[in-house]
């Protein structure tokens, strides 16, 4: 009788960066050898990088190996416990966050998944997607009323249907991949994904044996590409036989632009407390701005908008962060009061959107097979009884 085989992350590299466009980092990671994972937050106030923490750190506490079960019941309650702090504290609601995770287990890769932080497993020079996207443009695609192609440029394609925090229960994917020795699986938020196609990924998995250089790489092009938002990559590599203990290198990535060494000039004290105060509007505003979203009408259509109804700084008053294409009377004509300039969370906005987006976009949402529930075997009906002959009816006359 063979034994089992028994997967090892023997190596693990992450890196990550705030990109070129946000003013902080809202993704979180983790990187050891029983369990990888990445968690992309979203949520207005500095909610995001909580409500990601908060995954994480549930996942954390577990250590690895672990079953898809308990995976799954770990992100569980982490959506509990991000939905509770949301509602207690005014300054989190909305918050939510991705998770996507892996664990080496008996032979097999254990993934559960919420959102679209992606986990993809690179084997014999070929990268497969291990997960779905939580996404509009991704089930339009699954449904075949889109193709991969058009998805890219689709305007629903930042909208999420399923997130951390977003509902008091939350339906987590899992899946089970059978491992082999030399495997290397991808854990990343969508800042690479949705920056970086898949083959360029690939190309740079087949170019660098070095899994810190692969990671860096992969941030770089996403920065490259627009590094439009933060970027997370986590890599593990996976053996059979019996080795050392993991190595974790952890990395972040240089800013692309370094401030240069400046010449210091003296200011009275009453010029520097004026600057001090300029500064502390101009940044007080800044921070304001990349914080506020608003779902509002544009054009007769139903956008989200970023930013306040200011210029100041340099900033632009107000930008359009999302199109969803939904048909702004429509929506007018039922709810209006979804439809203001009140700012809001980002997690609230994009939540808000994706309910709009699917209620008037399509005229229903999407029906989204589940496996049934497995039936029990029907118990076996036993042989009737030989009939009995009816003397009565047997008798003539």
């Amino acid at each position: 009788m063979s034994l089992p085989t028994v997967l090892k992350v023997v190596e693990v590299a992450t890196a990550t960066d705030i990109g070129l466009v946000r003013d902080h980092n809202e993704d979180r990671a983790l990187a050891n050898p029983g369990l990888l994972a990445v968690a992309d937050g979203m949520g207005g106030a500095q909610a995001g990088e909580v409500a990601a923490q908060i995954a994480i750190d549930h996942l954390d506490r577990l250590g690895g190996p672990e079953t898809g079960a308990s995976l799954v019941s770990a992100i569980e309650q982490a959506n509990e416990a991000i939905v509770e702090q949301s509602s207690a504290d005014p300054d989190k609601s909305g918050m939510g966050t991705t998770i996507t995770a892996i664990s080496p287990q008996d032979g097999h890769l254990r993934v559960a998944h919420v959102g679209d932080s992606r986990a993809y497993l690179w084997r014999d020079a070929e990268l497969r997607q291990l997960t779905s996207d939580h996404s509009v443009v991704a089930e339009l695609v699954r449904q075949g009323k889109i193709t991969e192609e058009e998805a890219e440029s689709h305007p629903h394609r930042n909208v999420i249907t399923r997130a951390l925090g977003a509902d008091a229960r939350v339906s987590v994917d899992s899946a089970d991949q059978v491992g082999k020795d030399g495997d290397v699986v991808l854990i990343c938020s969508d800042g690479l994904s949705a920056q970086v196609s898949d083959d360029a990924i690939a190309a740079v998995m087949a170019a660098e044996s070095d899994l810190q250089k692969a990671a860096r790489v992969l941030v770089e092009q996403a920065n490259a590409a627009g590094g439009i938002d933060n970027v997370t990559v986590v890599l593990g590599r996976i053996e059979t036989a019996e080795g050392e203990s993991a190595t974790t290198a952890t990395a972040e990535i240089p800013a692309i632009v370094e401030e240069k060494p400046k010449r210091r000039t003296r200011l009275s004290p009453v010029a520097l407390s004026v600057a001090v105060l300029l500064a502390l509007a101009i940044g007080g505003t800044a921070w304001l701005w990349s914080r506020a979203f608003t779902v509002q009408e544009q054009d007769g259509l139903v956008v989200v908008k970023r930013g306040i109804p200011l210029s100041v700084g340099g900033l632009p008053p107000q930008v359009t962060w999302q199109e969803t294409g939904v048909d702004a009377a429509a929506v007018d004509a039922v709810e209006p009061a979804s439809l203001s300039d009140s700012a809001r969370g980002r997690g609230e906005a994009v939540l808000l959107a994706t309910r709009l987006t699917w209620q008037y976009g399509f005229g229903e949402a999407p029906i989204i097979p589940t496996p049934p529930p497995a039936e029990p075997e029907p118990a076996a009906t036993p042989d009737p009884p030989p009939a009995t002959p009816n003397p009565a009816a047997a008798s003539t006359p």
